[in-house]
């Protein structure tokens, strides 16, 4: 899903840099979508969302089973 959201804002990234040249270096001087920056963006897109998912996940599983059911009721 991170990878699938990475992938959406690339594929907008580029619109933008293309139509809203003056708008986009206002902004965010000296901004340039290369090949580079287009694989820095997924890589972390794709590293927060596995660390997103791996942590909960982690926690969840040092959890004793019996005990939480127990907990809720």
């Amino acid at each position: 899903m991170s990878l699938v959201g990475g992938l959406l804002g690339l594929a907008l990234s580029f619109p933008a840099v293309i139509f809203f040249p003056s708008e986009v270096t206002q902004y965010f001087p000296g901004l340039e979508v290369s090949r580079t920056t287009a694989l820095v963006g997924l890589a972390v897109s794709l590293a927060v969302g596995l660390l997103a998912g791996i942590i909960p996940a982690c926690q969840a599983s040092r959890v004793q089973i019996a005990s939480a059911l127990r907990k809720v009721g």
